[in-house]
């Protein structure tokens, strides 16, 4: 490939850390954007940029809902039957939240504007099928000490790996609270003495919701493995594709927008192109997190459920991993979600790369020391090499 078109992954992710902040429908985003079209476009590439409308405040959204759950526990103590409704509904609504299918209580909070960067590159023979390669521009805020802190974050994981085999995400618990408190109330409205557990409950509730609304304010943190890396990733293989194209494999580059406050991104492009992608022929692979640790590729994800991807993709995955030469990766449950929660909740064939360290962590995960100096290089080069290799698998598939 000629060097003038040679993607440098390290200058790619000091560039988008040295923009301003690039939280979620922010300037810094928008410039983002910018950015990573500039760059498509020096590639050969037409980029289209789509806007839409979304919530901008992932920890606000959380604590709309926890605040509603801590609610429902006061007015439990005197009307439990309006509080059973009041907290079953506001898990309804979390759990549409957290699976990217909408939400009656995030309608509520402030919309901003924000994005989405698609180039497309078509595949030079007969189209078999369509790869939607997506990568996020936005940075999180900081996240909670309490939860986000790396050194406690990371014994948390290595803890909950050592005596479950799985890390639980911490939104997980708090919605299975909610659950049993709903019930819990529905409980006491048929003469159960459940007040005294209810309450307990709401005041976790409660607790969450100021710890999400505090955080609702951070400062962004510099996202330089989540996700500056995964969107370096993204621009080096359009450049390397532009170069040589696959035969059978149309190509999708998407640099997301929102993805931090609730995947909005890849929820609007996936209703905005629903005609064009088809469930049988399309497949979605996110990129995200990849700036320290050993290459995971996931076998499935979810906030409040654990849903696997298609049985093909993961094989796939595996086969790639297993092949002379590629790098380290292992296979790897999230139990969280990426731009490709979007498309599994809505039946499509899906998978995640990502990076973690020997305890099952991302290092400095939403966090104000996730800096372009704390990325490992090899760590994105070799996120490019094994997303080269899957591609160039799937597009060798006959079917």
């Amino acid at each position: 490939m000629d060097e003038t078109h040679r993607i440098d992954l390290m200058e790619q992710i000091r560039a988008l850390c040295a923009l301003p902040p690039r939280l979620a429908g922010s300037e810094g985003e928008r410039r983002a954007h910018e950015h990573a079209a500039a760059v498509l476009r020096d590639l050969g590439y037409a980029p289209e940029v789509e806007e839409f409308r979304a919530i901008t405040n992932g920890y606000a959204r959380l604590a709309a809902h926890c605040g509603a759950l801590a609610l429902a526990g006061s007015l439990g103590i005197t009307s439990p039957r309006l509080a059973t409704l009041l907290a079953g509904g506001a898990n309804l609504s979390l759990w549409g939240d957290l699976e990217a299918r909408g939400a009656a209580l995030s309608r509520l909070l402030p919309q901003g504007r924000s994005r989405n960067v698609l180039a497309r590159l078509p595949a030079t023979r007969e189209r078999r099928r369509r790869v939607v390669l997506m990568a996020h521009v936005d940075a999180a805020r900081e996240g909670p000490a309490v939860f986000f802190e790396p050194q406690r974050a990371r014994a948390a994981v290595e803890l909950f790996h050592d005596k479950l085999g799985r890390a639980p995400n911490p939104v997980q618990i708090v919605f299975w609270a909610g659950v049993a408190q709903t019930a819990l109330h529905a409980g006491a409205s048929v003469g159960l003495p459940t007040q005294l557990a209810t309450w307990a409950l709401a005041q976790l509730q409660g607790w969450v919701a100021l710890t999400m609304g505090r955080a609702a304010l951070n400062p962004a943190v510099p996202g330089a493995s989540d996700d500056a890396a995964g969107l370096a990733v993204l621009l080096a293989l359009a450049a390397e594709l532009r170069a040589a194209p696959l035969e059978h494999t149309e190509v999708w580059f998407v640099a997301t927008g929102c993805e931090e406050s609730g995947l909005a991104g890849a929820v609007d492009l996936l209703e905005r192109h629903a005609v064009e992608l088809d469930r049988e022929r399309t497949w979605l692979l996110a990129l995200d997190t990849l700036g320290g640790g050993t290459l995971r590729w996931c076998t499935g994800e979810g906030f409040v459920r654990f849903l696997q991807y298609d049985a093909s993709f993961v094989t796939l995955a595996r086969e790639t991993a297993a092949e002379p030469g590629a790098p380290p990766a292992r296979p790897y449950a999230m139990t969280f979600g990426t731009d490709a929660l979007a498309g599994l909740v809505r039946g499509y064939k899906t998978l995640s790369l990502i990076a973690l360290d020997d305890a099952g962590y991302p290092p400095h995960y939403h966090w104000r020391s996730d800096t372009p100096e704390n990325v490992d290089p090899a760590t994105p080069a070799a996120a490019l090499e094994f997303t080269r290799r899957l591609l160039r698998r799937l597009d060798a598939r006959l079917e």
